[in-house]
């Protein structure tokens, strides 16, 4: 897959995994992007991040670099989980519980997959190993204009692929990274960034837009160099539950660094929508409310934006008991991105929570008919319907989600029962 090692290659002591890091560039030829993708794909999986109560609390995307379940992803995607499931392009899927070195600063962690060969048969088939991608060799730094590929989950859309170019190489706090007009969407988050031999150049990290040129996006992710260091950390180190990461920042310091960018960039919506989501954290209703709005002002051109603003709108008027202002919001994002199953499950629950039961199962099951796969559309009719007192077309969606999630759907089926007992005493 990767090309021959010399024979004659000293390996100076070096595991085996080590040695695959340093193939000769004289025995490697580019991949077409097809060759690229059908080598990498397999090795690139979406990530969902739960809290205690199995709730999404953020998604992303994560790549092997081990054979035994090394998970290599972005620390901001899993820095508020209790545990995280993934799930391959295949539909396959299983849970990461523990990991075994991050690095907040340079955004990245490393997960590892429990289960050995029975867990990758499980997610792989008869391979009985996880499929895992190279590092670039340690000395080597993408030429500016050269041609890049990544990987990822924009959405939730399972591995997609977006071409570009190494636009510069920069350095923020001393953490080296790869400029590049690879696309980055949320969901994209932790996947890699290749260079034309399939090997990983960094971990695509955060995305800025240009607030004059909408269409112009700044893209970045943390050179392999990093991810080298953390790897070597891994080595030694005794993995833990994701539940003791810890963010070491507090959300007033946040809010007050992300004031200070505005301050050079008012025109940028997307820093506005994540002043809006901070506060909104904090219960500084008003405040979001006020940040959302002028997202709003800028008319970003960008429908993501746009519906993103709206969304967290709607959670701030809600904390304002603006019950009106909340079902207009949340109509809007859904205009914006009709196709969008996320706003849908949204406004499905908060359909349910404003007793209209009717309307909010009819809109989730129009969310699972756009994206069949989500647990967290069929999460939220099985909330609806077993609060109707719908017992048995609940546990019928337990049964789908425990075949897209099985250990979500064996908790949901759990909730359901015990519910069922209450309401019979």
């Amino acid at each position: 897959m990767w090309g021959k090692k010399s024979p004659a290659a000293p390996t100076r002591g070096l595991s085996d995994e080590e040695v695959g890091l340093q193939p000769k560039q004289a025995i490697l030829k580019p991949l077409t992007p097809e060759a690229l993708y059908a080598m990498a794909s397999p090795a690139v999986v979406r990530l969902t991040a739960l809290n205690y109560k199995s709730e999404e609390v953020g998604h992303g995307t994560g790549f092997f670099v081990r054979a035994n379940g090394w998970l290599v992803t972005n620390y901001h995607v899993i820095a508020d989980a209790k545990y995280v499931s993934l799930s391959t392009v295949t539909g396959t899927s299983a849970r990461a519980d523990l990991v075994l070195a991050w690095d907040e600063k340079a955004d990245l962690a490393v997960l590892v997959v429990e289960g050995g060969t029975t867990t990758a048969l499980k997610l792989f088939g008869e391979t009985r190993i996880f499929p895992c991608l190279k590092l670039a060799p340690a000395a080597h730094m993408p030429a500016v204009g050269s041609r890049v590929w990544a990987i990822g989950n924009p959405q939730g859309l399972a591995n997609s692929l977006s071409e570009g170019i190494v636009s510069g190489l920069r350095s923020d706090e001393g953490v080296t990274q790869v400029q590049c007009t690879a696309a980055v969407s949320p969901g994209s988050s932790g996947g890699p960034l290749l260079d034309c031999y399939g090997r990983v150049l960094g971990v695509m990290a955060s995305m800025q837009t240009d607030a004059e040129r909408l269409s112009q996006n700044l893209n970045f992710a943390v050179s392999s160099i990093a991810v080298r260091s953390l790897l070597a950390r891994a080595a030694t180190a005794t993995a833990q539950p994701v539940g003791n990461l810890k963010r070491t920042f507090t959300a007033e310091e946040t809010i007050a660094k992300t004031r200070s960018r505005l301050e050079k960039d008012p025109g940028n919506a997307w820093e506005w929508c994540f002043l809006g989501d901070w506060l909104n954290r904090v219960h500084r209703w008003t405040e979001a409310r006020d940040t959302y709005q002028k997202a709003l002002q800028l008319k970003p051109n960008n429908a993501e934006v746009y519906a993103i603003a709206l969304f967290g709108l709607a959670l701030a008027q809600w904390g304002l008991e603006d019950y009106a202002g909340v079902n207009e919001s949340l109509k809007r994002a859904e205009a914006v991105e009709p196709d969008s199953a996320k706003y849908k499950v949204d406004l499905g629950y908060f359909y349910e929570r404003t007793n209209r039961p009717k309307l909010a199962i009819s809109v989730l099951q129009e969310a699972i008919r756009l994206a069949p796969r989500s647990t967290e559309a069929r999460s939220g009719l099985i909330f609806v319907l077993s609060n109707m007192g719908k017992y048995a077309d609940a546990l019928l969606q337990c049964d789908e989600l425990e075949r897209l999630d099985p250990d979500q759907g064996r908790s949901e089926r759990k909730s359901v029962l015990e519910l069922m007992k209450l309401n019979e005493k």
